[in-house]
């Protein structure tokens, strides 16, 4: 009796916490079983939470995170249907009569609330991260990026984590219908003109994508995400509307929230393994050295000559505005270096001062 009481109460505080429409809240029924350890993700399959694309979804509820959902899911699904490469769902050779051809089995896509992630160690043991969009919402995945310099990984905001039946309608015919996971994200990148580096302690710093840009929010297959990322707000930077102007509620944001962090720090010492995975050299890890994962000082001699000459001039700046002081301690070490004289002491004089130093109650 006592438990069934327990468990009306923890249902009661979960309706009484504010929750998007498109998330399953603490308490509300979402079974999950224990997750395989050969399996790279789990999240239930369960169709307690089904959704509406055309109504929930619609761009007409004028949330900017909401904008071009439907085009958008449809470029994701099709991607993958035709198994082509991640590149963060830029598919713009689709054109509308290609994403036509998609098909979601009743419309209805179901949400879930929480997403397991296995993984492998930098000592080749199996580790595993628990996911939901309200509290553990940051990811990361492996950059497509290729480029000399780039940071190896990129990073994203869960917003919702779905399933569906997909399939497609051509002049052939219709394909049997697949259950295809995805995931919902606001997409992150890194801070421009920032620097990160070890020798230097500079953590990564990354931001939200600004609501301008087309790709701001996105969908990603499940088997991208490595590990959740712990992101610490950069409160120094404060919070800014300029990345989404909005003030009113939006999914990509908590309920209460109208503003977002400016930027966020990687916590590369969350754990050893999440350290390895910038500093390189972990086993079960991709090779990555720390050139790539947080910057190296000797890569840019340029680069680092300037944040030295700017330090530089700090400290410069520092020392001028402390010069009363800085003279006054000057006039002290002066008195202390010994008599006007310039002769050397002796040790009879030394131990004479010694005990006059220290003779605190004679008279």
């Amino acid at each position: 009796m006592r438990i069934q009481r327990a468990k009306a109460a923890a249902k009661s505080a979960a309706r009484r916490v504010k929750k998007h429409a498109h998330h399953v809240a603490i308490g509300e029924d979402d079974p999950l079983g224990a997750t395989p350890p050969d399996v790279h993700h789990h999240t239930s399959r369960a169709r307690r939470k089904p959704l509406d694309i055309y109504q929930s979804f619609h761009s007409r509820t004028g949330d900017p995170a909401i904008k071009d959902f439907i085009p958008k899911l449809q470029d994701h699904v099709l991607g993958r249907l035709l198994q082509r490469d991640f590149d963060g769902d830029t598919h713009e050779e689709f054109t509308p009569a290609d994403r036509r051809t998609v098909r979601i089995h009743s419309n209805k896509i179901y949400a879930t609330r929480t997403l397991r992630v296995n993984y492998t160690t930098y000592d080749v043991r199996r580790g595993q991260d628990t996911l939901n969009p309200r509290t553990s919402s940051f990811v990361m995945i492996r950059s497509p990026e290729t480029e000399a310099g780039a940071h190896p990984y990129w990073y994203c905001q869960l917003l919702g984590i779905f399933h569906a039946n997909v399939f497609r309608v051509t002049e052939s015919g219709a394909t049997s219908p697949t259950p295809m996971e995805f995931l919902w994200v606001r997409w992150m990148g890194v801070e421009p003109g920032y620097r990160a580096s070890i020798k230097r302690a500079r953590l990564p710093k990354v931001g939200f994508v600004p609501e301008s840009d087309p790709f701001a929010f996105g969908f990603l297959d499940p088997q991208h995400v490595l590990r959740g990322s712990h992101l610490i707000p950069d409160f120094a930077s404060g919070r800014t509307n300029e990345l989404l102007a909005t003030q009113e509620e939006t999914a990509a944001r908590a309920p209460d929230d109208t503003e977002d962090w400016a930027t966020y720090c990687v916590d590369i010492f969350a754990d050893r393994d999440m350290f390895m995975r910038y500093f390189g050299g972990g086993i079960g890890h991709l090779d990555i050295g720390p050139s790539e994962g947080v910057d190296d000082d000797d890569d840019d001699p340029a680069a680092v000559l300037q944040e030295d000459e700017v330090h530089a001039g700090a400290a410069t700046t520092h020392t001028e505005d402390s010069e009363p002081e800085s003279d006054s301690s000057s006039e002290s070490e002066e008195d202390m270096d010994g008599d006007d004289s310039g002769e050397e002491l002796d040790d009879e004089d030394l131990e004479l001062e010694d005990e006059e130093d220290f003779s605190f109650g004679a008279d």
